[in-house]
């Protein structure tokens, strides 16, 4: 059941949600397409952040969704 404090918690996010996705389609409006040597260093860059935190993702997957196996089980 949703309560009222959760339904304006939630309008919050769904606000600030708008505001993060507006500013993200002006800044591509106004930079253009990135490049394929931007884009190859946005994803070699979150590869890294994401072996760099493999732990701390299994445990917050597992604190939402329950036991998950261990990278490489």
């Amino acid at each position: 059941m949703t309560t009222v404090a959760e339904r304006v918690d939630n309008a919050g996010d769904h606000e600030r949600l708008l505001t993060a996705l507006q500013r993200q389609r002006s800044a591509f409006r106004a930079e253009g397409p990135p490049t394929a040597a931007v884009r190859r260093d946005r994803i070699d860059r979150l590869t890294a952040l994401m072996l760099d935190n493999a732990d701390a993702i299994v445990d917050a997957m597992a604190a939402d969704y329950g036991t998950r196996p261990r990278p490489g089980a």
